[in-house]
This record gives structure tokens, sequence and C-alpha cells, in this order.
């Protein structure tokens, strides 16, 4: 299977592409690259139009940054430039992070007034 090979049928398959992405994860030594290049190939499995990364390191309750965004032109590096993200607090993203617990949402309605909602 090569690396950028379509959406795997079978479980064989699919396991095959996640130890490839495994090992390849364990090439990088940049965090960013590595982040990237799992992205990518997450997307091979899991085909998606939209994407959102929202992290809680170093910030208490019920603060939160969005680290990475494909509504974003630029790519913000959050190791090196974490002061230019967005710093955010409550809506959905921040009900998620802090619920101490996974939720099961079938229909995803965030309403405008949600500090995430873009």
């Amino acid at each position: 299977m090569s690396e950028l090979s379509p959406k795997p049928a079978t479980w064989q398959q699919r396991l095959d592409h996640i130890v490839e992405t495994m090992r390849d994860m364990s090439t990088h030594t940049d965090p960013q690259m590595m982040v990237q290049a799992y992205g990518t190939r997450i997307r091979q499995l899991l085909p998606n139009n939209t994407f959102v990364s929202i992290s809680r390191r170093g910030l208490s309750k019920p603060y939160y940054r969005i680290t990475r965004s494909s509504k974003w032109k630029t790519t913000i590096n959050p190791w090196k430039d974490g002061d230019k993200l967005p710093l955010l607090q409550g809506g959905l993203l921040g009900e998620l992070l802090y619920g101490g617990k996974p939720r099961l949402i079938g229909e995803l309605n965030a309403g405008p007034d949600d500090p995430a909602y873009e």
C-alpha cells in the first residue's frame, strides 16, 4: 500500500495503513511536522471537510485554545507561537473539553453566539 493510497477497504488494509502511520510518526522529531503528517494519513481513513484542534495545555478551566483549523488561511505552530492562538472559554468546545466524559453528538448545532462558532 502506498503512502498516499485511498481509504482502505478491508480490515487488513486498514490495519496495514495504521501500522504504516505509526511507523511514519516515529520518524518525526519536529512535533509540528508530525501532526501535519498524522493529519494527512488520518484523513485517508476518515475523510472530512473541516477540522479543528483544541488544547487546554497550561490553561485553567474554563480556558482553551484553538491550535489548528482547516478554516485558517495560515498555519500557526502552537509549540513556537502559542500566544498567537485564539484563547476562548465556554461554548460547545469548552463543554466537551471540561465535561469529564466522552459524548456522542448526532447532529452538531452550535449557535452564532458560541465563542468557537466559526
